[in-house]
């Protein structure tokens, strides 16, 4: 079995090629309009390449109690 193949999904999904530059495009465009709350490159481990782009929402939480057992009573 070839097993780049069965895991390809470049002939599976139609248009494959074009998905990689919309993604980058709407990526872009995100960014670009949403600076408020935007943290790029955060490190999280000692790697290079181990970073994260973290995007908080503006304003206050709309949870009053952020407890992770809320609503388990």
């Amino acid at each position: 079995m070839d097993w780049d193949q069965a895991y390809s999904n470049v002939d599976a999904v139609a248009d494959s090629a074009s998905i990689p530059p919309r993604m980058m495009a709407a990526a872009a465009a995100f960014r670009a309009e949403t600076s408020a709350g935007m943290q790029l490159d955060v490190p999280y481990g000692p790697g290079a390449r181990q970073k994260l782009d973290l995007f908080t929402p503006a304003g206050a939480a709309k949870v009053s109690n952020p407890s992770p057992t809320q609503g388990m009573d």
